[in-house]
C-alpha cells in the first residue's frame, strides 16, 4: 500500500475519532458535529480506496479525477459556510428577541418597585 493512501485513511479516522470525542466532551453539538463525521469517514474510504475518485470522474466525463475531489472539496465548504451564517443569523434574532423581553420585564419591575414605594 502506497504511504499517501495510508496517511490519508488514518488522517480521515483520526477526524471521525476527534469528532466523537469533542461530542462526548460536550464541546461539539451533535447536529454540527455528523457532517463532520461523514467527511471524516469518507476521507478513510477515499484513503483506501482511491479508484472510487477516478471512477466517479470516468462516469461523470471529467478528464482530471482530482480536480473532482476539488470541486466536491470546495462545494461542501461552501455549502457548510452557509449553513453557519443561517445559524448565526438565527442566533442573532433570538439573542435581539431576549434582550427585548429583558427590557420588558426590567420595566414592568422598575413600574412594580415604584408602585410600592409610593
Amino acid at each position: 500500500m502506497k504511504i499517501y493512501l495510508l496517511i490519508t485513511s488514518a488522517l480521515g479516522f483520526f477526524i471521525a475519532f476527534f469528532i466523537i470525542w469533542l461530542i462526548r466532551k460536550d464541546h461539539l453539538h451533535v447536529r454540527y458535529a455528523f457532517g463532520w463525521i461523514i467527511i471524516g469517514i469518507i476521507s478513510a474510504v477515499l484513503g483506501f480506496f482511491p479508484s472510487i475518485i477516478d471512477l466517479l470522474a470516468q462516469y461523470l466525463n471529467i478528464a482530471y479525477p482530482p480536480i473532482l475531489a476539488v470541486v466536491v472539496a470546495i462545494s461542501f465548504i461552501l455549502i457548510k459556510m452557509m449553513l453557519m451564517d443561517i445559524e448565526r443569523s438565527r442566533q442573532t434574532r433570538d439573542i435581539i428577541r431576549l434582550n427585548q423581553r429583558i427590557g420588558i420585564l426590567e420595566a414592568q419591575l422598575h413600574t412594580l418597585h415604584t408602585k410600592k414605594i409610593k
